[in-house]
């Protein structure tokens, strides 16, 4: 989880914790609540995948090869052994709670990418 927490901080830390600066946080704070939103965020998207793979009855080993994969640093593209829409479908809800649990607009409204 910290691997892909640190991948997705990176990928939208700088918009989460400008977004929250201007919003009136500081920005020690801001970058400290953005960071607790990664974790999160990768939390979610994990827990998808689990229950995604369980769903299409992936072998363990496989799902495991998937997390892998996501957390490499050089790419932020899921694998091709679980079905992507349906994992974003199932990532979306816990995803748009963490945002909207921080301060951050609704999943698709400008400042973090969509899940479809």
């Amino acid at each position: 989880v910290a691997s892909l927490a640190g991948k997705m901080a990176a990928a939208n830390g700088r918009a989460a914790t400008t977004y929250l600066t201007n919003q009136g946080l500081s920005r020690e704070d801001a970058e400290r609540v953005s960071g607790e939103a990664a974790r999160d965020m990768a939390a979610c998207q994990i827990d998808a995948m689990r229950a995604q793979a369980a769903e299409q009855s992936v072998p363990f080993e496989e799902l495991l090869d998937a997390i892998e994969a996501l957390s490499s640093p050089d790419t932020l593209v899921l694998p091709p052994t679980l079905d992507r829409h349906a994992l974003a479908e199932r990532a979306a809800p816990c995803m748009a709670d963490v945002q909207q649990r921080i301060g951050l607009p609704a999943p698709g409204g400008g400042l973090l990418p969509r899940t479809h």
